[in-house]
């Protein structure tokens, strides 16, 4: 056979999971089925994903001199059940789990020495304040003595100017017992009604966090939430404060911030909102507080744009316009169209699962109210199979990426992977395209709350498992000191030419990675007939990155070119499918970006 007869291509890795597509059809370097893989967020190819391990405010287990022993020091957060919700404020991660007879739910923040439970605390009413509090004073009862810290004023009715305010006066560190008596700080001066009454919380919640500023200075920032078994509450890093909307069964389930109000959801459909830049105190009209309903079950709130809130139901989506409560609108903006609960995320566009598929906003917008307009056509069947787990989701921003998690009985800690911001110029048009691609793992981990924000500028994940474990995702290179296994395979590849027999010669992966790893590479022929012998797995050594002369350090680099491994092909057929299959435990995630195949073309299947 003469060279010019053998043919030499190349095609990117790149297409993510499709499950529908016919075989005959379907692109070079999608995938045909895979775990433990990510779409590579910024150009061309698969990655396999990262690690996760057990956190509690003390030093990781990858960052330590001995991993194991560190590992061991790293406890659960106290109490049992699973972990009710993870937040990220101010730098600090706090965990909510019920208490050890399971009776109250209790609010723990990471420390350098593990998880330290925070003080509730509690608040005391008055009426008739003539001198503001201010937070941070210690308040005095005139005749019993008791003392407490001011956290945060909820003012109810009148005004401290006319001598007849009331309201609530949120106080943590409480020493002693208040009664009806007169109460003072250093600024303030009020009549309370009688005792404290104590912040105690029921569990079994599924807590739901934003941060908000309403106060517009710095340190007013909050942590607001709901859980649908106690009331919304606000969370300044000192004081907890519990918020009264006036709903009969004061328990919302959703919350957003939008035009200076805290906006809290029932999943019955009701949607309450606070008074301007006053979240805290009861809701009242008077107070320009208000309420609407959706006609469904309620399942999300986030704000669209600075102008817009859009409102989810199962089967509805309304958009809320104006400023305040004498122009607000509410606006239908799809029927038949809605997101399942804890399903919507904000990358480029609000993406949520509804029963079809995964959605984005803008597309019912532009198309309606269609399955044709779901974004996940090709993973169909995965979703379907999996939607009775539904967990929750998450957005991963330093890789433009949308995470759907599951408790699939099967797969334990099954997740849906999808980029959401490969841009391709379509040669038609010159519009640009966006492509979206899927890829799943599997954890060995029952996730149950799942968080996402910023510690001094670093994008942090979390999840909280049923043991009582806080795991901190896409962090160190195993599966909380367990191997990572995964494995890829690439769709069925004829060339072109599906009714030709070809005779495959050789392959070549284009490859990154920052160590040297090994993985088990086999291919199949023929749509794996039978009648067709399967060759003896390969290894495919992934080789570090070459460097640059000049530019990085010596003695850091790789010399030799660039990476890419290079087999030899046994056997003939219409097609091949290229399988990669691993372990991992310490060693960094690697690349497959593109694959070269020669073959040569022999005659008519």
């Amino acid at each position: 056979m003469s060279a010019q007869s053998i043919k030499d291509v190349m095609f990117p890795c790149t297409g993510g999971l499709d499950l529908v597509t016919p075989l005959v059809t379907v692109k070079p370097g999608t995938v045909q089925a895979c775990y433990n893989w990510e779409p590579n967020p910024t150009n061309d190819g698969y990655r396999e994903i990262g690690g996760c391990e057990r956190f509690d405010g003390q030093t990781l287990a990858s960052e330590a001199a001995d991993p194991e022993a560190q590992r061991a020091l790293i406890t659960v957060v106290p109490g049992s059940g699973p972990v009710r919700g993870v937040a990220i404020f101010n730098g600090e991660v706090y965990a909510f789990r019920d208490s050890a007879d399971g009776l109250t739910c209790k609010l723990y923040q990471a420390t350098a020495a593990g998880w330290d439970e925070m003080d509730l605390g509690g608040y005391i009413e008055f009426t008739a304040g003539t001198a503001t509090f201010e937070e941070g004073e210690t308040v005095t009862g005139g005749s019993s003595g008791a003392t407490g810290i001011v956290g945060q004023i909820a003012l109810d009715s009148g005004g401290w100017t006319t001598s007849d305010a009331a309201g609530k006066l949120w106080i943590h560190s409480i020493t002693g017992t208040f009664q009806a008596e007169t109460i003072t700080s250093a600024t303030g001066s009020a009549t309370c009604a009688g005792a404290q009454t104590l912040t105690s919380l029921a569990p079994a919640g599924k807590y739901r966090f934003i941060q908000s500023n309403f106060y517009a200075t710095a340190p007013k920032a909050s942590l607001y939430g709901t859980d649908g078994k106690n009331k919304a509450f606000g969370w300044n890093g000192s004081q907890f404060v519990q918020i009264t909307t006036g709903m009969d069964d004061d328990t919302p389930d959703f919350l957003a911030a939008h035009k200076g109000r805290l906006f809290v959801g029932f999943s019955e459909g009701s949607v309450q909102y606070s008074g301007i830049n006053n979240p805290i105190s009861t809701y009242s009209a008077l107070e320009g507080a208000g309420e609407f309903g959706i006609g469904d079950w309620l399942t999300n709130i986030a704000p669209v744009q600075s102008d817009v809130l859009g409102i989810y139901g199962e089967r509805v989506i309304y958009l809320l316009y104006g400023s305040a409560s004498s122009d607000f609108e509410l606006k239908p903006h799809s029927f038949n169209t809605g997101a399942l609960t804890d399903t919507l995320q904000t990358v480029s566009d609000q993406l949520f699962l509804d029963h079809e598929g995964i959605r984005s906003l803008s597309a019912t917008d532009a198309y309606g109210d269609f399955a044709s307009n779901t974004v996940s056509t090709p993973i169909k069947p995965w979703l379907d199979y999996h939607k009775p787990y539904l967990l929750g989701s998450m957005v991963v921003r330093n890789k433009n990426q949308y995470r759907l998690f599951y408790t699939d009985p099967i797969e334990t800690g099954s997740t849906l992977c999808m980029t959401a911001s490969v841009v391709y110029q379509t040669h038609d048009s010159g519009m640009e395209q966006r492509l979206f691609q899927y890829l799943p793992a599997r954890y060995p981990f029952n996730f149950s709350c799942f968080q996402q924000g910023m510690i001094d500028g670093v994008e942090w994940l979390f999840a909280g498992t049923d043991a009582g474990y806080v795991m901190k995702l896409d962090s160190g290179d195993s599966f909380d000191g367990a191997a990572i296994p995964s494995m890829i395979r690439l769709a069925w590849n004829h060339e072109g030419s599906p009714g030709v027999r070809k005779r495959f010669r050789e392959v070549r992966f284009e490859t990154r990675s920052d160590v040297l790893r090994d993985m088990t590479f086999t291919y199949e022929m023929n749509y794996a007939d039978s009648h067709f012998s399967r060759p003896t797995p390969s290894t495919l050594s992934f080789k570090p990155d070459p460097g640059f002369w000049g530019v990085d350090l010596w003695g850091g680099m790789t010399w030799g070119g660039f990476p890419r491994s290079r087999f030899k092909l046994v056997g003939s057929g219409t097609n091949i499918a290229l399988v990669l299959t691993g372990s991992r435990n310490g060693d960094s995630p690697v690349e497959i970006n593109a694959v070269r195949m020669r073959y040569e073309i022999r005659r008519r299947y």
